[in-house]
């Protein structure tokens, strides 16, 4: 009886959905930006549309079907290949020991300004050529380290120059799609968890991999997307105040979020030529500062990299400098 109140409760609300409007009553950014672009010669992107919508109610696993299907490409959101066998006890002991997932150091940065996110679509993006993006699968197969892997390997060292403390170990978030291992009444509502990452400027790809497949093997990020789910024992009311006892005393690098490949096939697709990509921002804070997104779009990798402005006098400049030295070093690795 009291597992069955549980699981009405749990099916009540997006309690994922609940943490951005905490953030957004807190004053903080809990929107999510969309944009549609055309890439230019040098991989820089001519914005074509802009799209918007809060983190409260959908993730970007489920964004991406739900434009496609918004602009005449029949899709739906995935789920994970990996289905959920754990019983009560094995998830409860799962709860119990993430309880109090922190970063390994608390991220600081060389610029500390007091502001936050005023425009949302403010964020750099950049799109690799077909030929270009195959060349970096092809590598990444050669070397069988994930794409994951490789990217953070060449990122992490422009990131860390904004970085303070930067000979000390950081945390990226690394967000883990939990559609199929449990599933809300509706597919589009957050069904996000994470696992921490943790990198230094020096990370090697292989150590990188060899940590995802650990942390993804060890199952914590199940007992992650349970403890985010405290407020059906606790109410909204202690989130709240979770909520804000945590932006005073956790301070990540940002996260990290690889949401897969889309290809449109449909003859009704609203397209925008064979040049275009797709680019996600989630909303970042103080505590998340830094939003780096990638998706294949059509045969093309698509970054989105959003800093935010408390960290940079000029973000945008900023990323898209960190985006266009990414490509160069992507594009002269050699299988």
């Amino acid at each position: 009886m009291i597992l069955g109140f549980l699981h009405k409760k749990y099916l009540s609300r997006d309690w994922v959905g609940e943490w951005y409007k905490i953030l957004k009553a807190r004053g903080e950014n809990d929107m999510i930006s969309f944009v549609r672009g055309r890439r230019n010669e040098d991989g820089s992107v001519q914005d074509c549309e802009k799209y918007s919508f809060s983190h409260s109610i959908m993730d970007g696993t489920s964004a991406i079907p739900y434009y496609l299907n918004k602009f005449g490409e029949p899709s739906h959101p995935r789920s994970t290949t990996f289905k959920s066998q754990l019983g009560f006890f094995q998830t409860l002991k799962l709860i119990f020991k993430n309880m109090k997932v922190a970063p390994t150091t608390n991220t600081q940065w060389k610029t500390n300004l007091d502001k936050k996110i005023e425009n949302i679509d403010e964020f750099s993006r950049l799109i690799l050529t077909k030929e270009e993006t195959q060349a970096f699968k092809d590598y990444c197969k050669s070397q069988k380290i994930s794409e994951n892997a490789i990217t953070l390997e060449l990122l992490n060292p422009l990131i860390f120059d904004l970085i303070k403390n930067d000979n000390q170990v950081q945390t990226w978030l690394f967000p883990v799609n939990m559609r199929g291992i449990t599933n809300k009444k509706d597919p589009y509502e957050n069904h996000s968890s994470f696992i921490p990452l943790d990198v230094t400027k020096d990370s090697k790809a292989i150590d990188l991999h060899n940590q995802m497949k650990t942390k993804l093997k060890s199952l914590s990020y199940i007992g992650i997307w349970w403890v985010h789910h405290i407020g059906i024992l606790c109410g909204l009311k202690k989130m709240s105040e979770l909520s804000y006892k945590s932006s005073l005393k956790n301070f990540w690098i940002g996260s990290f979020s690889s949401v897969g490949e889309w290809e449109t096939k449909s003859q009704n697709f609203l397209s925008l030529g064979e040049n275009e990509g797709w680019f996600f921002a989630t909303p970042g804070s103080k505590n998340f500062p830094i939003s780096m997104v990638t998706l294949t779009f059509n045969g093309k990798l698509c970054w989105s990299l959003r800093l935010h402005p408390s960290i940079s006098e000029s973000p945008v400049q900023r990323g898209d400098q960190i985006l266009q030295e990414l490509k160069l070093k992507v594009t002269s690795l050699k299988a």
